[in-house]
């Protein structure tokens, strides 16, 4: 996997950062384990309708980002790739993540 990483100079946020799948009826859950090692919050998203492949790479890409750029992110803030996609950040208590509070990304 670092293979794949280090020769562009990119992180290797897959071997850093695990990120947990599942579903349920209200739609897909992802939680990150691996962002407090870094001195970061651990991230959520949950309940959202959008495809699990791009859930994960979006999380993994946010992950990546975070970590390089030591940006910390805090409740009622947002954070998107480009100029019209958003998505609003919460602070609370983790449903998934193993933390006792995470931040939830909403992703809808």
């Amino acid at each position: 996997m670092a293979q794949q990483y280090l020769p562009n100079h990119e992180i290797p946020i897959m071997i850093w950062v695990y990120i947990g799948l599942g579903q349920n009826q209200q739609g897909n859950q992802l939680y990150t384990s691996g962002m407090t090692k870094f001195g970061k919050d651990e991230m959520e998203i949950l309940n959202s309708p959008i495809d699990m492949a791009r859930l994960h790479a979006s999380l993994s890409s946010m992950c990546a980002y975070i970590i390089s750029s030591g940006l910390v992110l805090k409740d009622g803030e947002s954070i998107g790739f480009s100029a019209e996609q958003k998505w609003q950040i919460s602070h609370s208590k983790s449903v998934y993540a193993p933390s006792e509070f995470s931040l939830k990304i909403d992703i809808q």
